[in-house]
């Protein structure tokens, strides 16, 4: 009769922790495709076009981080896009994570950064923010202003 409760206590046992795994699981995924939303990829353009999309992504879409990813030669203009985006939100914007790699890419080995910028509270609200002289200040922004970096 004790083997009998052992077993059916821990088949219980079994089946709350794999609820509670996928609980988790599906949590992160969600988290996940969040972030994913607001990834920057760091090509051929301006370092200031990318801030750009970034400063639009914080200001206007309500992203509370956005992540900008390079590889190679790009690496150095992803940094210069995230410094970008902390001086033009003065501070309200900080470096969360950075992640650094490398991937082989037709047979040869290329560097990786994936810088993570993070909003701090308190932002102002959209109708409250625009720039001056690359640095934020107190009314309507639009699009074109956030561009005009």
């Amino acid at each position: 009769m004790n083997i009998v409760v052992y077993a059916v206590i821990v088949s219980l046992v079994v089946v709350l922790t794999s609820l509670v795994v996928r609980r988790l699981l599906s949590v992160k995924e969600a988290m996940e495709r969040e972030t994913a939303r607001y990834v920057i990829k760091v090509g051929r353009r301006s370092a200031v076009d990318y801030a750009g999309v970034a400063a639009e992504m914080i200001c206007c879409s309500g992203a509370e981080r956005v992540v900008i990813l390079a590889r190679g030669r790009n690496i150095s203009k992803a940094v210069d896009v995230a410094e970008l985006v902390k001086r033009v939100f003065n501070g309200r914007v900080v470096v969360e994570d950075i992640k650094i790699g490398t991937e082989v890419l037709e047979g040869r080995r290329v560097s990786t950064i994936e810088i993570v910028l993070a909003a701090t509270p308190p932002l102002l609200p959209r109708s409250a923010v625009t720039y001056k002289d690359g640095v934020l200040m107190g009314h309507e922004i639009s699009s074109v202003d956030v561009l005009r970096l």
